[in-house]
């Protein structure tokens, strides 16, 4: 964690971005990084095939730690699982390329890693906002164990969460396209059946940046219930999940029929929502009172 006998810096951290299209947002992701407190890093930039000036871009960056890698298309759990595997850090932190890390993000990891004796898998704090900087939404804090809310929801993105190389071992990124949407919370999710997954969320260092062109905005309501089957597949072809949460995936597709049914509220396809949602609360009864249902119930009485 500091300057070895060559001169040059140890890693401890190493930062996988990957990117498709996005030179005018991931200049200021680096730039956030180019700025933490903790210097010991790399950041393993993943160009998935972009057709725009992303390469240019980068590479006008002056810093050893800035490491661009291109690859052909293949969606984002390709891209995380290529830049994992030319990384040399202790841990991996997977980072989205249209989001921000503030000042302290890796000053605090390296203090939780201190504090927690050598996690395998953990997770600081984040916050949502626009892209004029306003705050959208700060996340509840969880405070310990995360394994059972991750098994309800996705309860985070990748941004604040680090895991320790060794994990590699166990768990990788899917790299089908179909998942794409979907392939972090398989990744949580296959983590928790073999780790703690500790939320050490008390500290927000990260931003998730909520814009149009976000992909997570762009999926049809058919799309997320096929992402839904696919999840359950691979989950079910884990053995070690099946053997820890398999009696949990009435849980984790009930999440996915209601993600889907606000979709479909928002192609104005109101039969398929409502058939969605009552197929959720009959998976998952609770899901009733959660704000999404009122918002989906919202819009499909106006």
């Amino acid at each position: 964690m500091d300057i070895n006998l060559t001169g040059k810096i140890n890693i401890f951290f190493s930062i996988v971005i990957p990117s498709y299209n996005r030179a005018s947002f991931i200049i200021k992701t680096i730039d956030s990084f180019l700025k933490q407190t903790y210097p010991y890093f790399e950041l393993i930039i993943v160009d998935d095939g972009s057709n725009d000036n992303t390469k240019e871009v980068i590479n006008a960056i002056k810093d050893e730690r800035v490491k661009y890698y291109w690859k052909e298309n293949e969606e984002r759990g390709a891209a995380r699982k290529f830049g994992a595997k030319l990384s040399t850090g202790d841990y991996i932190n997977y980072f989205d390329s249209d989001d921000l890390a503030y000042p302290n993000h890796l000053e605090e990891a390296s203090r939780t890693i201190t504090k927690l004796n050598t996690p395998m898998v953990f997770h600081l704090g984040y916050e949502m906002k626009d892209e004029n900087g306003k705050l959208i939404h700060k996340r509840k804090l969880v405070k310990g164990k995360g394994n059972d809310k991750l098994l309800r929801l996705n309860y985070i993105n990748p941004n604040p969460l680090f895991v320790h190389k060794d994990t590699l071992k166990e768990v990788e990124y899917y790299c089908d396209r179909n998942l794409s949407g979907t392939e972090d919370w398989l990744y949580h999710l296959q983590l928790a059946a073999r780790h703690d997954f500790i939320a050490y969320d008390q500290m927000v260092t990260s931003c998730m940046i909520q814009h149009d062109n976000r992909s997570m905005n762009n999926y049809s309501g058919d799309e997320v219930l096929k992402r839904n089957e696919l999840l359950l597949h691979y989950l079910q072809a884990d053995d070690r999940f099946m053997a820890v949460y398999g009696k949990r995936l009435h849980t984790i597709s009930a999440e996915m029929k209601g993600l889907g049914a606000l979709h479909f509220v928002l192609e104005k396809k109101k039969i398929e929502a409502i058939k969605q949602l009552l197929i959720s609360f009959r998976l998952s009864p609770v899901l009733i009172f959660n704000r999404r249902t009122l918002a989906i119930i919202k819009y499909i009485i106006n």
